[in-house]
């Protein structure tokens, strides 16, 4: 009789062990495709700003601007060293 008791009492836990498993095993699924559909939303708006703010042409345009700049820099202080 004790046997059968520890049986059911054994059965028993085993399935609330098993339900809040599967309870916390749904749970996570749910909380992976919610960060997989933030990933994705994430995804999409870093590309439409490197596509609207970083575009190569602009620092390829920056950059001899700035090269340009330097070298003026450079003339300038030639001379001025010549001048003395």
């Amino acid at each position: 009789m004790e046997i059968e008791i520890l049986k059911w009492a054994l059965i028993a836990l085993l399935s609330v062990s098993t339900y809040l498993l599967k309870r916390t095993v749904d749970q996570m699924d749910t909380a992976l495709k919610d960060h997989k559909i933030a990933h994705a939303t994430l995804s999409v708006d870093v590309q439409n700003i490197k596509n609207e703010y970083l575009h190569k042409n602009d620092f390829r345009e920056f950059k001899m601007e700035l090269w340009s700049r330097f070298d003026d820099l450079k003339k300038d202080i030639r001379d001025r060293m010549d001048v003395k």
